[in-house]
């Protein structure tokens, strides 16, 4: 294998589940595969989300790996923060609105980061992502669809795949009354849903 090779291999490495121990502990900002006897999975760790994600089968053919167990673990989000959220996402009615929640590892405390809006209406925002500090990491990347329904549209869908990291996306709707949310967590464009964060 030549050195390219060995340098791309480290960003993701692949690695087999131990039938009778412990694999070693991730560090901050790391990512691996691993290989298990009930199927692929992929796990990231940074300041604010630990996670373990199932994203294909077993193999048909055996393999010399122990059990994969999945798991998520996330910093709590105070409650201040939700209630902001929902404040202000009603205020921009009938349009939509958008935020990101940056945990910032150095003050270990969530913060709440207004992007640069490009335009704005009651069936579309579209904003630009800053750029944050070598200490912060998005955690949530929110958006409303106003009066409208919750979902994951094909735009959100196209912005997951390209965004990169690991965090949260939050779409919330019907944003007039008590406000219904959907949620998934993204590990570098691979995406699966989550239960909701408040």
């Amino acid at each position: 294998m030549i050195d390219i090779d060995r340098e791309l291999q480290k960003n993701l490495p692949i690695v087999m589940m131990p039938k009778y121990s412990e694999l070693d502990a991730l560090k901050d900002n790391e990512k691996r595969l691993i290989l298990g006897s009930n199927g692929i999975f992929i796990e990231s760790k940074c300041k604010a989300i630990h996670c373990r994600l199932k994203i294909a089968p077993a193999l048909d053919i055996p393999v010399p790996c122990g059990y994969v167990a999945k798991f998520l673990k996330v910093k709590q989000l105070e409650e201040w923060v939700k209630e902001l959220i929902v404040k202000q996402s009603k205020l921009a009615l009938p349009n939509e609105y958008c935020l990101l929640i940056v945990f910032d590892a150095d003050k270990s405390e969530y913060q709440i980061v207004e992007p640069e809006v490009i335009s704005c209406s009651p069936s579309e925002v579209k904003y630009k992502m800053p750029e944050l500090e070598k200490n912060q990491h998005i955690f949530i990347d929110y958006h409303t669809h106003g009066l409208g329904n919750a979902y994951f549209s094909a735009t959100d869908n196209a912005d997951d795949k390209t965004l990169g990291g690991t965090y949260f996306s939050v779409v919330a709707g019907k944003c007039d009354r008590n406000p219904e949310f959907k949620t998934r967590l993204n590990i570098d464009g691979f995406n699966q849903d989550t239960i909701n964060l408040w």
